[in-house]
């Protein structure tokens, strides 16, 4: 009967809500050597993060080698690696020197290997613009959304772009986030569910017939 009582809630309190998308915009910045340019995004939209996608827009900068680009949910200190020292393999070395100068995206799924464009660039040509998917300093794939996903929406979202060496500077126009989310359960809406499952517990003792 207990097991009973636990399925009946675990159903109830278990409603499939549509996904819903938050999406807003941030600030470029300049990038300086030897320094990190951040900018950041406040939420105010309170949802359950579900998954997370991020583009860089206007994104400029020479010898990609030199960059590490992450995003961080301040609140929760949350982080998630966009990209690392491309062409450098655990950060050894000088890494690629093809450059950034166009609008990147990134994102789980995503069908473009950052590594891969960078490598076929060459140095000092421009890696094509487009959806990427996130890679760490060893060049392999990072979900970007498993690293927040459960997490508030709500709070600062900040995008920092460290510049590890001197020679090579750059900047952005603007940065975007979207986030996959679900809606908050109101209290209210659990104490409620609760109530159903008493209930169709109760009627559920009262259909069975003793042997």
């Amino acid at each position: 009967m207990r097991f009973l009582s636990l399925l009946v809630l675990s159903s109830l309190i278990s409603v499939s809500v549509a996904n819903a998308d938050i999406s807003q915009t941030g600030p470029g910045a300049t990038i300086n050597d030897l320094s990190t340019a951040s900018s950041s995004i406040f939420v105010t939209t309170p949802e359950i993060v579900s998954d997370v996608f991020i583009d860089i827009n206007g994104f400029n900068h020479t010898f990609i080698g030199n960059l590490q680009v992450t995003l961080t949910h301040v609140e929760t200190g949350s982080s998630a690696t966009l990209f690392d020292g491309v062409g450098a393999v655990g950060n050894v070395g000088l890494g690629d020197g093809s450059d950034l100068g166009d609008s990147y995206n990134f994102g789980n799924g995503f069908p473009f290997d950052l590594w891969s464009a960078a490598a076929a660039a060459g140095d000092a040509d421009v890696i094509p613009g487009g959806p990427y998917f996130a890679t760490d300093l060893n060049g392999a794939a990072v979900d970007i959304g498993a690293m927040f996903a459960g997490e508030n929406t709500v709070g600062e979202w900040r995008l920092d772009v460290f510049d590890r060496a001197n020679g090579d500077t750059g900047s952005f126009n603007d940065w975007g986030i979207r986030i996959i989310s679900s809606p908050v359960p109101e209290p209210s809406s659990l104490f409620a569910m609760l109530a159903i499952g008493c209930a169709a517990l109760s009627r559920r003792k009262r259909q069975i017939k003793p042997r």
